[in-house]
């Protein structure tokens, strides 16, 4: 739960991980930044106001207060004076419009892409490093080298350089592992699981197919259920 967690309180105040810790990875623990100790204390009172108020139900959070923003709102903004734009507020309203969507179906965009990867599915593994920049609504995390390695059917692993330390991300088809610096490794969720599997370039293919099949089945079913 620890990381739902840390992606609520991101959202709550729009912020992301480095607001509260250490840039490197391997110090993610040490408190060397005041705002952690006020994290801690803004848990306390929800907590609290939760318990004493609402008899225990988590009806208030982060987010009830700051709504996006790095600084609550406590008053009403009765002047109609201009907010601080909340959480991917500024970036939506700068995105253009967005194109006209073409007549296609979706296996024509899964065989348009399996297509166009040609010679990299004739191969049985694949090594690839670049950088990648982590995305939240209209803020950009600095950019981080990253190593992917993928090897047929369905393994792979992810090295992102965080500071002087890696983080660690394996997986196969049904079950993975992660490690961040020199922390103690963790079972992966089935749906982190999931995720890197959709992540993996070299392995997507082969099985995108029947992900796709699979997902408009359970529609299908819901649909019918409803």
């Amino acid at each position: 739960m620890l990381n739902p967690t840390m992606v609520m309180f991101e959202a709550a105040l729009g912020v992301g991980c480095g607001h509260r810790h250490d840039a490197d990875a391997n110090k993610r623990e040490v408190d060397s930044k005041p705002q952690k100790q006020i994290a801690r204390q803004m848990i306390e009172m929800v907590n609290s106001v939760n318990k004493t108020t609402f008899r225990g139900q988590a009806r208030v959070s982060c987010f009830t207060c700051h709504q996006g923003r790095n600084i609550p709102i406590g008053v009403p903004n009765v002047t109609n004076s201009p907010l601080p734009p909340a959480l991917g507020e500024d970036f939506i309203a700068s995105l253009p419009p967005p194109p006209p969507v073409p007549a296609v179906t979706p296996a024509q965009v899964i065989d348009s892409y399996i297509a166009s990867l040609g010679a990299v599915q004739q191969v049985a593994s694949l090594d690839a490093v670049g950088t990648v920049t982590q995305r939240r609504p209209g803020r950009n995390f600095p950019s981080q080298q990253i190593e992917l390695m993928s090897k047929a059917p369905g393994m792979g692993l992810t090295i992102t350089k965080a500071g002087q330390n890696d983080n660690l991300m394996a997986h196969g088809t049904t079950a993975g592992w992660a490690r961040a610096g020199n922390t103690a490794p963790r079972d992966l969720r089935k749906a982190e699981v999931d995720g890197a599997m959709l992540e993996d370039p070299h392995n997507l293919p082969a099985h995108l197919k029947g992900d796709a099949a699979r997902a408009e089945d359970g529609a299908s079913c819901g649909d019918q259920g409803s």
